[in-house]
């Protein structure tokens, strides 16, 4: 069974956001907390780790291109 062209074109072209959520679950923070602040400290944290992630994974890649092409 063949996977839809839009599925294919939708996971190559995902933005961050789509995969900032997916780590963000993924690894996310499991501690209940009747308090408000240490929640959103964490969610705000996990956010962060996540974003530099995404960031280094696409410097990296830039890296290898640039170092291919010469």
């Amino acid at each position: 069974m063949q996977c839809p062209r839009k599925i294919i074109d939708y996971n190559k072209c995902m933005g961050g956001v789509d995969v900032g959520d997916y780590l963000r679950v993924l690894y996310g923070w499991r501690n209940k907390s009747k308090r408000i602040v240490i929640p959103v400290c964490a969610y705000m944290l996990m956010t962060a780790t996540n974003n530099a992630f995404l960031l280094r994974r696409v410097k990296e890649h830039r890296h290898y291109k640039s170092r291919k092409r010469t």
